[in-house]
């Protein structure tokens, strides 16, 4: 009896002891460096695992869960899209402070410490949540410029364009832009308040639209209309500049209607047509069709005078003298040479009568002066002749001696005139008129001639005078036209002054 007891007790101290072995091995062999609080970091159990594995794992839960963080930021009617995971981080030191692990346990109790994990009656379970934070502002800016809010501009140019004869001014309308920084900060001031999504409305800049000049644009279609007219080519010929059609604008109108335009509103004006106030048919027809003074002598008194005077006639007639342009009697006749068809006539010289070729033509020249003193165009150079001639009253001849003594006058006008001069073989009488389509009326002109004190050199002297009239007939003003002296009329013969 007493044998069985002492193998049961034996027996009993052998099982302790090989269990108490097995405790101590069990014991000695857990990790020292598995954490050992039954602590939730973030729904992350780090109970078991060592700090770097809990450190990875709670930052892998934080990246999965932060992955998708960003700002929708809303301008005008447009969004863009701002990550800001790349700026966020987490601090888990505090988290992991305060955690023990097998090394920090004796070793006997590492037994009983992991039979109450696995029993569940170990020390109740700590949850704790750490929040990211913001650790990269540079981040944020960059998401910021690399959005592409930076393009986003409302503004709206003012702009035109010329429909079909319209102009259409597009008025411009300011705008706004983003304003890079302010958006930046005010993400990363949300982000430091623990915001890290949502939608904000982006800061802006105001774009003001650039200032258009309507008078300018308009001005560009202001076409001067083109009356018909003569003009000169480069080789002097006379040439008809034909009418042309002129484009006009109201600009003060168009103007005014920009200026009370709302902005982003649309302006229109017109081109208008402005026509010339006659056809190049009209003018060529009307150019000439006023007859502004004319004047009249008798000559032809013999054959030769008659060949000499219609040479002359026909190389004048019809010159055409535009506005400031001079009319010049020798220029057009040059020297009365016998190989142009003149013959010898009597012609004055220095006082006595004398043979020339073109004897004669002076009665042309005093014709055509004579005319002219009756309109208001400039007389640049006249002479008179040495002695009376009976075909025009003293003072208002005009003698010509190639190439000293020429005949001038300018046309003073403002249009163009043309002369007409004609010879009667029928009575001899030749006819000098200045036609031209006067801008308005005509003044009255008479011609007044006044005796002058000559001396004993000349036998008698005139002032010649341009009188203008009122309706009444009452002078307005006298204008002289110069004066002329005379000699008594000498036959003996000598050169060249022709009568």
């Amino acid at each position: 009896m007493k044998k069985k007891k002492a193998r049961r007790t034996l027996s009993v101290i052998s099982i302790i002891l090989v269990l108490g072995i097995a405790y101590v091995l069990f014991c000695m062999s857990q990790e020292n460096s598995l954490i050992r609080e039954n602590r939730v970091v973030n729904g992350v159990s780090i109970a078991g695992r060592t700090r770097a594995e809990a450190e990875s794992a709670v930052r892998q839960a934080f990246l999965r869960d932060y992955q998708d963080s960003a700002f929708t930021v809303t301008i005008g009617e447009e969004s863009y899209r701002i990550p800001v995971a790349g700026a966020l981080d987490i601090d888990l030191t505090e988290a992991l402070s305060g955690t023990t692990t097998n090394a920090d346990t004796p070793w006997y109790l590492r037994g009983i410490r992991y039979v109450q994990e696995k029993t569940g009656t170990a020390p109740q379970e700590e949850t704790l949540t750490v929040r990211p934070y913001l650790a990269d502002p540079d981040v944020v800016r960059s998401a910021v410029e690399a959005c592409g809010i930076d393009s986003y501009n409302s503004l709206v140019q003012s702009s035109w364009t010329n429909e079909g004869g319209t102009i259409v001014i597009h008025k411009g309308k300011n705008g706004e832009s983003a304003d890079m920084d302010a958006l930046a900060d005010l993400i990363l001031s949300k982000m430091e308040e623990g915001t890290f999504t949502g939608t904000v409305a982006c800061p802006t800049n105001v774009v003001e639209a650039d200032s258009i000049n309507v008078i300018q644009i308009a001005s560009q279609f202001l076409v001067p209309v083109q009356e018909p007219r003569f003009a000169r080519d480069e080789n002097g010929e006379l040439i008809t500049i034909p009418a042309q059609e002129g484009a006009t604008v109201d600009l003060m109108a168009f103007k005014a209607a920009y200026d009370a335009a709302g902005d982003g509103e649309d302006v229109t004006v017109e081109i208008q047509t402005v026509k010339p106030s006659m056809t190049t048919e009209e003018f060529e027809q009307t150019v000439f069709d006023t007859e502004l003074s004319s004047y009249y002598t008798y000559g032809g008194t013999t054959a030769n005078k008659e060949i000499n005077q219609a040479l002359a006639v026909s190389t004048v007639n019809g010159a055409i003298l535009l506005p400031g342009e001079e009319f010049s009697y020798l220029g057009l006749i040059g020297d009365t040479t016998p190989d142009k068809g003149y013959v010898l006539e009597n012609a004055y010289q220095e006082g006595r009568v004398v043979k020339e070729y073109g004897g004669g033509i002076c009665q042309v020249s005093s014709t055509i002066y004579a005319a002219v003193l009756y309109t208001e165009i400039e007389v640049t150079e006249r002479y008179n002749h040495s002695m009376p001639v009976g075909y025009i009253p003293s003072g208002m001849d005009a003698t010509v001696s190639y190439p000293s003594a020429n005949f001038r006058f300018k046309n003073t006008l403002g249009y163009p005139i043309k002369l007409q001069v004609t010879y009667d073989y029928n009575d001899g009488m030749i006819r000098a008129a200045i036609l031209g389509h006067p801008n308005g009326t005509e003044p009255t002109i008479e011609i007044w001639r006044e005796g002058i004190d000559v001396g004993e050199d000349y036998s008698y002297g005139v002032q010649t005078f341009r009188v203008y009239l009122d309706e009444d007939g009452d002078v307005i003003k006298k204008v002289s036209m110069g004066s002329s002296r005379y000699k008594e009329l000498n036959w003996n013969k000598s050169s060249s002054e022709t009568a």
